[in-house]
C-alpha cells in the first residue's frame, strides 16, 4: 500500500502528538492488515486526504472505535462488526495498530471512507483474530511469519478458495523486536563515503576554495558519478533485492545521485554548487585554455591582424570561449533592440513577487509542436536547474558572476513569472535555470514547461521549503525529470523527524519512498524514545548528508574565523494595566482550551491552542497587532484607550502646571485616572478606601484604583524627551527598542543594525517613530518585488555617510540566503519556537565578510507565554541535532507542552 505523510500547518508543527493508542507490546506479531470502512455522519466534521495516516482511539461506547485526522478531529466511527473484534483486544492490551485512509473519497452512498488497519499483537491471539477478520467482507492481507505455515493457518481460520478477498504474504522476521534488530544492522552497514577527500575546482573557478569546500566538491562529485547500488539493497544470484521491503527484481535499481548539503549558513554551499557544475564541462574547458594559448600565439605574431579581428565579432565571446550569444530579454524590448551585455543573462523579470501571483493567468496555450521546437537539445549542453526562493535569485546571479572567469561564462536563464518571452527559449540550450519555488508550481499548474525537460542536475536551495509532502510545492519538485538531485539547507529538520521523509522522497531513496516503511523503521520508533532509532537516523544521514557547522574544526582549527557572535535576553514588563489585560487574555483562552479538553479530549484542541498562542505573542509585541482580532469587547476597548490616557499624561508632565494636587509636587511615577487628574501614585493610594474605592481630589469624581494608567519608567524618559512621538502607540517592545537605538546612535552613528520582527504589521507601527527621530532605515519584507529587494540590501550596505544605519526585516523573507554584512547589531522582537528560523536570520550578519562583533538582543515580556517558547525553543534544538550527532540526547514535544503552555 502506498501511504504519504500530511504534515499539518497548525498544531502538528507546535508539537509531536502522543499517541496514546499505539502503546508497544513486547513481543507482538504481524497480524496482518484488513480493508474497513469509516462511518461519517453530520456530527463529525473532520475530512481527510488519500494516504492520511489516522488516529483510531477508543470510544465512549463499549465495542465504539473513532477514527480522527492529522488534525485530531473527529472523521467517523469504524464499522461495528469490525470494532466489536478490535476493542476488547485493544483494551486487554493484546494488539496495536496503524490506520491510513488509502484514497481519501467519500462514497456518497453509503457516506463512508475505506480505511486500511495494520495489526499486531500477542502470539496466542492471532489465529483467533484473523479467524474472525476472515468472516468480514473486508480485504484480508494475512502475514506469514516464520515458525508458520501458510497451509496451517488456512486450515486453522477455515479458509476455502471462495474467499478471493483474503491473501497471504510471507514475513521474514517474528516479531516486532527481530524485526528492529535486523533493521539496526542494515542501517548499520550504510557507508558514508570519504567525506575528507578534496578535489581540486576547475580552472573557470575564479575564486579559491577553502578545504572543507574541496572536501564537500569531492563528496558531491563521487556520489554523481558512483556506480553504488542506493541504500539497502544487494545484488545476489542475478537478481537485486531490498533488506527492507523484501522487493526482488531483475533490473538494477538506480543509484542515488545527490543529496544533502546541510554545511550552517555562512559556509559558501552556493560557491561548492557552482564549482560542481562547472566541473561538467572539464573537457571544453580545456579545449578553452587550449584555444585561448593559440590566439595568444597569433598575437604575438601578427598583433594588426588580430585588431582588425576585434572589431568584427563584437557580438560574439571569445578569446578562448565558446561562441555563446548574449541575450538579454526585458518585457519592453522587442528582439531586434536587445543590448549587449557581458552577463550573458536571459532576465525575464516583474515588479511583483511570486507569493503574490494570480494563479487566474497561468500559460496553456502552448502546442506540443512549439515545444518540441524549443527542447532541441544541443548535446554539449548539461542544463541544471536550481529552485530558490524569491530572495535568493539574485545571490545565485550574483555570484555565479564573480566566482566564475569571465571567458568561461555560461548561459544562464532567469525562469521567472508569467511573462510569455519566457516560452520562447529553449531550456534545454541553457547552462543554467534559475527559478522560485512560486514559479515552478505555476508551471506545473499550467503549460509544465519545466516538468517536460529531463535536466542533467536539480538543486533545491532552502530545500527545507518541500517538507511538507502534501503541499503542491512538493508535488510539483517530486514530478521534475533527473537523475541528479541536490538539497541545499542548513536546517532540514524545522519541526520534527517526520520533515527529512520528503527531503529523502524527491532525493529517490525508494525504500522510503513509500512512507509506510520510513514510519515502520524511523519515525514511531522514534516516537516513542526508541535509542536504535535515534541511530538509525543518525547512520542514514551520515549516508546521504555532509553538515559541517561553523563549530567544526579541521587540523584543530575552526573551518572558519569569524567574529564573536553575542546573544543576549532583554527582559521587559507590561504595565499594570496591560499585565491585567495580558492575564484576562490569558484565562480566557486557556479555560477555552480546557473546555474543549473536556470535550474532545487532548488531541482535538489544536485549532483553540494555534490560535492562542499567536494571540498571545501578538500582544506581548503589540497590542495594537489584536485589537481587531479580540473577541471581548471589553478588553478590546481598555486596549485601545490606554493610548489616549498616556498620549494626555505626558502632554500633562511637560505642562507648566505640571503638580500633584495633593503633595504640590511635580508626580513621581505619575497616575492618570479617566476624569484626567493626576497624582503621584503614593499620594493618591492612601486617600483610597480599603476596598479600593474613593472620589477623585479635584472633582469628587468616583475612581476606582485600578482604572488608573502610567507609563513605565522607560517610556516616560521617551515621551517627555521627544513629544512628537504623542501620536505614536508604544509597547514595551518597542519603547526598549527605540531606547537602545538611540543610544546606540549617540555611541556611534555609523554602527548599522538589523529590527527583526515576525510580524510585518509590527514593522508598520515601528515606522512612525523612526521617522520622527530621523532615523535613516529601509525595510525588506515578503511584499517586494526582487528589484526592490536587490536595491534595498545595497542601499543598506552602502558605506557612505547618509545610507540607512537601520533595516525592518521580515524574520522570514530576511532569513534565507541574503547576506547583511553591513549590520553588526540584530534586535529580535517576536522570538519563535523553531529555533532554525531565528538562527537562519541571525547568520545573515554572523557569515563570511562580517568584520565586527555581533550583537543580538532578543526581547522577551517576563511572565508571559514568551518565557514558556524559549523552553520549547531548547527542544526543537536537541531534535534538530538528532540527525547529524548521534551523542546528543533527544526528546520530541509531547502533549505535556500544551499544560505547561497554558498552566493546565
Amino acid at each position: 500500500m502506498e501511504k504519504a505523510l500530511a504534515i499539518s500547518h497548525s498544531f502538528n508543527t507546535v508539537w509531536n502528538q502522543e499517541d496514546y493508542e499505539n502503546e508497544d507490546i513486547p513481543n507482538a506479531v504481524m497480524y496482518g492488515t484488513i480493508r474497513g470502512v469509516v462511518e461519517i455522519s453530520r456530527q463529525f466534521r473532520g475530512q481527510v486526504d488519500a494516504n492520511e495516516l489516522v488516529t483510531l482511539r477508543r470510544g465512549e461506547r463499549r465495542y465504539s472505535i473513532n477514527v480522527l485526522n492529522q488534525y485530531g478531529q473527529a472523521v467517523g466511527n469504524l464499522q461495528s462488526d469490525l470494532a466489536k473484534i478490535l476493542s476488547p483486544l485493544k483494551d486487554k492490551r493484546q494488539i496495536q495498530w496503524r490506520g491510513v485512509i488509502p484514497y481519501g473519497t467519500v462514497d456518497r452512498v453509503l457516506n463512508t471512507v475505506a480505511i486500511d488497519i495494520t495489526i499486531w499483537g500477542v502470539v496466542g491471539e492471532k489465529i483467533r483474530t484473523v479467524k474472525k477478520l476472515s468472516r468480514l467482507d473486508g480485504f484480508l492481507n494475512v502475514s506469514v511469519n516464520p515458525n508458520e505455515s501458510e497451509e496451517e493457518i488456512k486450515r486453522a481460520i477455515l479458509y476455502y478458495r471462495d474467499q478471493w478477498y483474503i491473501v497471504f504474504n510471507e514475513n521474514r522476521f517474528k516479531n516486532l523486536k527481530e524485526e528492529g534488530l535486523e533493521l539496526d544492522k542494515l542501517f548499520e552497514s550504510l557507508t558514508e563515503g570519504d567525506k575528507a577527500a578534496i578535489l581540486e575546482p576547475p580552472k573557470s573557478i575564479s575564486t579559491p576554495l577553502h578545504r572543507y569546500q574541496k572536501q564537500a566538491l569531492h563528496w558531491m562529485t563521487e556520489r554523481e558519478n558512483g556506480e553504488q547500488l542506493p541504500p539497502f539493497w544487494e545484488h545476489k544470484d542475478g537478481k537485486f533485492y531490498n533488506h527492507v521491503t523484501s522487493c526482488e527484481q531483475v533490473s538494477r535499481p538506480l543509484s542515488v545521485r545527490g543529496g544533502i548539503l546541510a554545511d550552517d549558513m555562512g559556509l559558501g554551499k552556493t560557491l561548492v554548487v557552482i564549482a560542481l557544475i562547472m566541473s561538467d564541462r572539464k573537457d571544453e574547458e580545456q579545449e578553452t585554455l587550449q584555444a585561448e594559448s593559440e590566439v595568444i600565439e597569433m598575437e604575438v605574431e601578427d598583433s594588426s591582424q588580430t585588431n582588425q579581428n576585434d572589431d568584427s565579432d563584437q557580438d560574439v565571446i571569445f578569446v578562448g570561449e565558446e561562441k555563446c550569444e548574449v541575450i538579454e530579454i526585458d518585457c519592453d524590448e522587442s528582439d531586434e533592440e536587445l543590448p549587449n551585455s557581458p552577463s550573458s543573462v536571459i532576465d525575464i523579470e516583474s515588479d511583483e513577487e511570486d507569493e503574490n501571483e494570480d494563479n487566474d493567468d497561468i500559460e496553456t496555450s502552448i502546442s506540443n509542436d512549439d515545444f518540441q521546437k524549443l527542447c532541441n537539445s544541443d548535446e554539449r549542453r548539461f542544463p541544471t536547474l536550481i529552485v530558490a526562493p524569491l530572495s535568493i535569485l539574485n545571490v545565485w546571479q550574483t555570484q555565479l558572476h564573480e566566482h566564475v572567469h569571465e571567458r568561461f561564462r555560461r548561459k544562464i536563464l532567469l525562469f521567472h513569472r508569467d511573462n510569455k518571452e519566457r516560452y520562447n527559449c529553449s531550456l534545454t540550450e541553457q547552462d543554467i535555470v534559475i527559478t522560485t519555488y512560486e514559479t515552478l508550481l505555476r508551471d506545473f499548474q499550467g503549460v509544465q514547461m519545466l516538468q517536460r525537460v529531463h535536466w542533467f542536475r536539480i538543486v533545491l536551495d532552502e530545500g527545507h521549503k518541500i517538507k511538507n509532502p502534501s503541499a503542491k510545492r512538493s508535488k510539483a519538485i517530486c514530478n521534475l525529470q533527473t537523475e541528479r538531485k541536490w538539497i541545499l539547507s542548513g536546517t532540514p529538520i524545522q519541526n520534527k523527524i517526520g520533515d527529512l521523509w520528503s527531503l529523502i522522497k524527491f532525493l529517490d531513496i525508494d525504500t522510503f519512498k513509500d512512507y509506510h516503511w520510513w514510519q515502520r523503521a524511523i519515525e514511531i520508533p522514534l516516537k516513542y524514545g526508541d535509542a536504535s532509532a535515534k541511530r538509525r537516523i543518525y547512520k542514514l544521514m551520515s549516508s546521504i548528508a555532509l553538515r559541517r557547522t561553523k563549530e567544526t574544526k579541521l587540523n584543530g582549527k575552526k573551518l572558519i574565523e569569524l567574529p564573536e557572535k553575542e546573544v543576549q535576553i532583554e527582559y521587559v514588563e507590561f504595565s499594570e494595566k496591560e499585565g491585567e489585560i495580558y492575564n484576562k487574555l490569558f484565562q480566557g483562552y486557556a479555560n477555552s482550551i480546557r473546555n474543549r479538553i473536556e470535550e474532545e479530549g487532548m488531541i482535538g484542541c489544536g485549532v483553540e491552542v494555534c490560535c492562542a498562542l499567536l494571540r498571545l505573542r501578538q500582544y506581548c509585541c503589540h497590542p495594537s497587532l489584536v485589537d481587531k482580532n479580540i473577541n471581548n469587547i471589553l478588553i478590546a476597548a481598555e486596549t485601545r484607550n490606554r493610548h489616549t490616557y498616556i498620549q494626555r499624561l505626558a502632554c500633562f508632565l511637560r505642562s507648566s502646571s505640571n503638580v500633584c494636587s495633593i503633595c504640590l509636587h511635580i508626580p513621581c511615577c505619575a497616575v492618570i485616572f479617566p476624569c484626567e487628574h493626576v497624582f503621584c501614585e503614593n499620594c493618591i493610594v492612601p486617600v483610597m478606601s480599603h476596598d479600593d474605592m474613593g472620589t477623585c481630589p479635584n472633582c469628587r469624581r468616583e475612581i476606582r484604583l485600578k482604572s488608573f494608567h502610567k507609563m513605565t519608567q522607560g517610556e516616560m524618559a521617551l515621551r517627555m524627551a521627544k513629544p512628537e512621538l504623542d501620536e505614536w502607540k508604544a509597547s514595551p517592545k518597542t519603547v526598549a527598542l527605540i531606547n537602545d537605538l538611540r543610544r546606540l546612535r549617540d555611541e556611534d552613528p555609523s554602527i548599522k543594525s538589523l529590527v527583526v520582527s515576525e510580524f510585518t504589521k509590527l514593522l508598520d507601527l515601528i515606522e512612525l517613530p523612526f521617522r520622527k527621530l530621523n532615523f535613516k532605515f529601509v525595510r525588506f519584507d515578503g511584499t517586494m518585488s526582487q528589484n526592490a529587494r536587490r536595491k534595498c540590501i545595497e542601499d543598506f550596505s552602502s558605506q557612505e555617510e547618509n545610507s540607512p544605519t537601520v533595516m525592518l526585516l521580515s524574520l522570514k523573507a530576511g532569513g534565507e540566503g541574503i547576506s547583511l554584512v553591513a549590520a553588526s547589531k540584530i534586535f529580535l522582537l517576536t522570538p519563535h519556537w523553531n529555533p532554525a528560523t531565528e538562527e537562519q536570520c541571525f547568520d545573515r550578519c554572523h557569515r563570511p565578510g562580517q568584520t565586527k562583533n555581533v550583537s543580538i538582543t532578543k526581547y522577551i515580556v517576563k511572565d508571559s507565554i514568551e518565557d514558556k517558547i524559549m523552553a520549547i525553543q531548547e527542544e526543537k534544538r536537541k531534535l534538530a541535532d538528532l540527525a547529524f550527532n548521534f551523542e546528543k540526547k533527544s526528546s520530541g514535544l509531547n502533549m505535556n507542552e500544551i499544560k505547561i503552555l497554558f498552566d493546565l
